[in-house]
């Protein structure tokens, strides 16, 4: 599942216009949800990369 970092902040500005008094616990949790998903998917990048480079290496 991939979220970009613009559908990321679209929902966070969303989530502040819905009330006068933004709801920061849900805008947090969201964020850190994002987080961890942009975390993964560049882990996920660098072990294949990681993989693909050894495939040239001199061993």
């Amino acid at each position: 599942m991939k979220i970009s970092a613009s559908a990321a902040a679209a929902k966070a500005a969303s989530l502040f216009s819905l009330r006068k008094k933004p709801n920061l616990r849900a805008i947090r949790e969201t964020a850190l949800n994002q987080l961890s998903v942009i975390s993964y998917q560049l882990s996920d990048v660098s072990f294949h990369c990681t993989d693909y480079c050894s495939l040239f290496t001199v061993h």
